[in-house]
């Protein structure tokens, strides 16, 4: 599931054990997080991602400090404002954040959980959700950040791929999910504790684009969003001691007319985006309406 291209996704945490010198093999994992340090928490959550990885062939991802930055800051930000989702109650994406970092990121991806109390509970539960459990197996990712929230039992795991690089590695792990711990395909029959989670990746979004035209007294923008997730767009006409525009949002990878009719003269109209919790000029150009 790519950014903005589905809600937040239930999945219900797999009874799934790893073998026992897997489970030796990662520091804290098996821990209540309540017993851990953040650091603690944060590296056996990698170190059980990696473990499963392996099963299929796939290389270790690397840990990579500005998605762990934009893991964690969702994780306090979830405990703070007190929500559960991708999408932050102003808007922000899991994309946004990881721009934010200053992450040049090709494509990207987004696991959250709470409630669990280990990490490997974590790992299995995302295991066993489709959508959840390809971020985990993608060969298309290389790096990794993970942030906890011992408080709130929240757990954000990151994974992206920096733009101009190669993939991590191939396995076709990724259509055959969910899949337990040891790799293997599920049949659908496990059951156990844990929360709802959600999961999201996305390819790096191309900008939206804008035209602008006059048609009679209307002055018209036609706005192309071809990101995953909606948009919001302003067009706006000014002239001395006078303003007229309109707002709307777009949908995901569809393309919306905006029309303002703002009376007889000359006017500057600009049409904008809300991008990064600001607005974008996408375009500008003086027009001229006649009665």
């Amino acid at each position: 599931m790519r950014w903005g291209l589905g809600a937040v996704i239930a999945a219900m945490a797999v009874a799934c054990a790893a073998p026992a010198t897997a489970q030796a093999a990662c520091e804290g994992a098996e821990s209540p997080l309540a017993t851990l340090e953040p650091a603690t928490a944060e590296g056996a959550l990698v170190c059980a991602v990696n473990e499963v990885r392996a099963t299929r062939g796939l290389r270790a991802l690397e840990v990579e400090s500005r998605l762990a930055r934009a893991a964690r800051e969702h994780s306090a930000d979830m405990l703070t404002r007190g929500y559960f989702a991708h999408e932050d109650p102003s808007g922000r994406t899991p994309e946004q954040r990881v721009q934010a970092t200053g992450y040049a990121a090709a494509t990207s991806g987004e696991n959250i959980a709470r409630g669990q109390r280990t990490a490997r509970q974590v790992v299995a539960t995302w295991m066993g959700s489709g959508p959840h459990c390809r971020n985990i197996m993608s060969p298309a990712f290389r790096d990794i950040g993970t942030g906890v929230s011992i408080a709130g039992t929240f757990w954000t795991l990151v994974v992206a791929q920096p733009a101009g690089a190669g993939p991590a590695g191939s396995g076709a792990a990724q259509g055959e999910c969910p899949l337990g711990l040891d790799g293997k395909p599920l049949d659908g029959s496990g059951s156990g504790g844990g929360t709802t989670t959600g999961t999201t990746t996305a390819p790096a979004a191309r900008p939206p684009t804008a035209k602008l035209r006059k048609a009679g007294r209307s002055v018209i923008a036609t706005v192309t969003n071809p990101a995953t997730q909606r948009l919001k767009v302003r067009l706006l006409l000014r002239r001395k001691g006078a303003r007229r525009g309109r707002t709307v949002e777009v949908a995901p990878q569809r393309v919306a007319t905006i029309t303002v009719r703002p009376g007889k003269g000359r006017w500057t109209a600009t049409v904008e985006a809300f991008r990064n919790g600001r607005w974008t000029r996408l375009q500008r150009k003086t027009v001229r309406v006649a009665r």
